[in-house]
């Protein structure tokens, strides 16, 4: 069994919806070593200082994509936007969780259109959450417009090596940082960020003024490896190794600290894989230009319906991706690269 697995496990069962993070962050801190001082600052991040002056930076992310509730009609149906990059075509028929109360996203089902209709995908503005209920004052006794609804997605394990769920993207970060803090004896400053699907916020407050060196990013991205006749257009493949990206959006990654990263985990028989080409971004984008700048290069989960809430990754990657980590953590701290 993965010990990574065994952290996500432990993880995957909270819930942590951007601006909800409270509850996820309370198991962190009880999953970290007792001998650890964690700072907890105004907006809810969590860093962990193992060492004095640390230049070098591990980032994981708290939070998870959703919806929130814009307002409440008439007949009772739930008016929302999402948070984080869910795409309505990944919404319609989803079962949606809030605090009081579940539901279903609804819009016009495809047996009821016709023509060109039938080839669009419905806008999240033609689709209601339905939690049951007739009218407005009936809803709103559950429902209230500014709450949170996160995907129904529980962790479950199939085949010999797969795993599906939701969120897989904090679940992997954190479960990262939290295995690195227990098992080795790397000095670094480890966060713990909220609001990463508000535009990064969590993590510009905690980098604000800080001067590291060098950053390490942990995420999880889409890896589009499901076209068995067009192959060829896979950003990255479930069970060939963590994947480290030489670019992802508008982050180009510190090159040598990518090129060290194949190098030694090629040298040392580790399975890893590069990404060919990918719109996802993280924290990176942020962490690259804070204070005089940071050398950043990231680790990523290849995942399958990344951000849908029935997402898919494989077990064998993420003991990969734990030991590519360590790699990259040893070579920056050991002055090897000054």
């Amino acid at each position: 069994m993965s010990e990574i697995f065994d952290i996500i496990k432990q993880l995957s069962p909270i819930d942590s919806v951007t601006g909800s993070e409270q509850a996820f962050a309370q198991k962190i801190k009880e999953i970290l070593p007792k001998d650890l001082a964690v700072n907890e600052d105004k907006l809810g991040n969590l860093t962990v200082l193992r060492g004095e002056g640390n230049r070098l930076l591990l980032a994981a992310h708290m939070d998870e994509p959703g919806i929130i509730v814009t307002s409440v009609k008439e007949n009772g149906r739930i008016k929302f936007d999402v948070i984080g990059k869910v795409e309505p075509i990944s919404l319609f028929g989803k079962k949606i969780r809030f605090k009081n109360a579940v539901g279903a996203v609804e819009c016009v089902p495809p047996h009821l259109l016709s023509g060109d209709a039938l080839s669009k995908i419905p806008k999240i503005s033609d689709m209601t959450a339905d939690i049951g209920c007739s009218s407005k004052d009936e809803t709103e006794k559950y429902v209230l417009p500014g709450d949170v609804g996160v995907f129904d997605g529980k962790l479950t394990e199939f085949g010999a090596d797969m795993f599906c769920g939701k969120g897989f993207g904090r679940l992997f970060s954190c479960a990262m940082l939290l295995y690195l803090l227990n098992n080795t004896d790397i000095k670094a400053d480890f966060l713990f960020s909220v609001k990463n699907n508000a535009d990064f916020a969590g993590v510009k407050g905690a980098v604000f003024g800080k001067k590291y060196s060098s950053a390490l990013v942990f995420s999880a991205v889409e890896s589009f490896d499901y076209r068995s006749k067009d192959k060829e257009k896979s950003v990255c493949a479930l069970s060939e190794g963590g994947a480290v990206p030489f670019k992802c959006g508008n982050v180009v990654f510190d090159s040598e600290l990518c090129r060290k990263a194949f190098e030694l985990s090629e040298k040392s028989g580790i399975k890893i894989q590069p990404v060919s080409s990918s719109k996802d971004q993280n924290s990176s984008a942020v962490l690259q230009t804070a204070g005089g700048g940071i050398r950043v290069a990231s680790v990523l989960l290849p995942v399958r319906n990344n951000c849908s809430g029935r997402e898919t990754a494989a077990k064998s990657d993420l003991d990969s991706a734990k030991e590519i980590a360590m790699l990259i953590c040893r070579y920056i701290t050991s002055g090897e690269n000054k």
